[in-house]
């Protein structure tokens, strides 16, 4: 990420209600300094900025990280997504256990049914032209020969 002279805002924040910097559970807050515009980041925790400040050259380019650590395993269901490097890397909560379903199908299970339905019928029809193009390739040698008589 590249950060112009000037730039504020969270990044990469958890949010608890409203995108706000009081509702930001854990994120990088920049904010650009009075007078020079010269961008800082420091840490965001519970919505107040904590830890040392990085200051941030708009000549180079930045990645950053957080890291989050939870040493209980209980979440309420609520649906997340996350993000890597490469784009989205993985989503869940409530809305998935509909979408995968509970070990009796879902809606995964249904569109993948209805995917192999689709396929066989083009697989079908592939058949099907290819025996037609044969019936009027013999059709068409008949009327040659019936010209040519």
């Amino acid at each position: 990420m590249t950060l112009s002279p000037g730039s504020t805002g969270i990044l990469g924040g958890f949010f608890n209600g409203y995108q706000t910097a009081a509702g930001c559970t854990a994120g990088i807050q920049a904010t650009a300094l009075s007078g020079t515009g010269a961008v800082t980041l420091q840490p965001m925790v519970m919505g107040t900025a904590a830890g040392t400040t990085l200051a941030v050259n708009s000549a180079n380019t930045y990645t950053l990280r957080l890291r989050i650590h939870c040493p209980e395993s209980y979440r309420a269901q609520s649906t997340y997504y996350s993000f890597g490097d490469s784009g989205a890397i993985g989503a869940g909560g409530v809305w998935l256990s509909g979408l995968m379903g509970d070990g009796n199908g879902g809606r995964l299970a249904d569109l993948e049914h209805r995917m192999e339905c689709h396929e066989q019928n083009w697989q079908r029809a592939k058949g099907f032209l290819a025996a037609v193009s044969v019936l009027f390739a013999v059709i068409e040698v008949a009327v040659e020969a019936w010209h040519r008589h």
